[in-house]
């Protein structure tokens, strides 16, 4: 009898997929502002809509303090050269390579098409590069009192797009392990 009786109290702390995806979307709203904070970036979230496991998350980016988003991009440069924020396309690895298919004319073509896009960098690897470049040009030389103004104006004239996704992307990229880690605990 105690047996039957003590199974549904075991099923409540078991975790599912569904119990996981909601507290993983209660997490990341709570922990993307901290850590866009200690970037130097402040914003403004809020849960649009929830459906189940499902969420639309809105998040407006207020001020952006480009000095700390640039120590912070170089100090990730200096840990993980080879890993661009946001997913880069060479982290990823190529999935064709680990596969052998047949050598077919269509399969090369497709193999030099990924080859090929690989070589260029992502948009995300082009705004870490600028913030990277712009970050030692500060230390540099004299020209370093005008980065920020020159971030600040090419933000607002015509990176604004590049550089919100940059950082959303990068934060999102750390702060769903560090969620995934909180949910799996509980």
């Amino acid at each position: 009898m105690r047996v039957v009786l003590s199974l549904p109290c075991i099923a409540s702390f078991i975790q599912t997929p569904r119990k996981v995806a909601v507290q993983l979307s209660y997490d990341l709203h709570r922990l993307m502002e901290p850590q866009l904070k200690h970037r130097g970036v402040s914003i403004l979230a809020s849960i649009e809509y929830r459906e189940g496991q499902y969420f639309v998350l809105a998040v407006n980016i207020l001020e952006i303090d480009f000095q700390l988003l640039m120590t912070w991009v170089a100090k990730q440069q200096q840990t993980h050269p080879n890993l661009a924020l946001g997913q880069s396309r060479r982290w990823q690895g190529d999935a064709t390579q680990a596969k052998k298919k047949k050598q077919t004319i269509q399969y090369r073509i497709k193999a030099f098409l990924t080859n090929m896009r690989q070589r260029f960098p992502s948009r995300n690897e082009v705004i870490q590069s600028i913030l990277f470049y712009m970050y030692r040009m500060q230390h540099v030389s004299v020209l370093g009192l005008l980065v920020v103004p020159i971030l600040q104006m090419s933000y607002f004239l015509f990176l604004k797009y590049a550089v919100d996704k940059f950082v959303l992307n990068a934060v999102t990229d750390g702060t769903l392990i560090l969620a995934s880690l909180f949910a799996v605990s509980f």
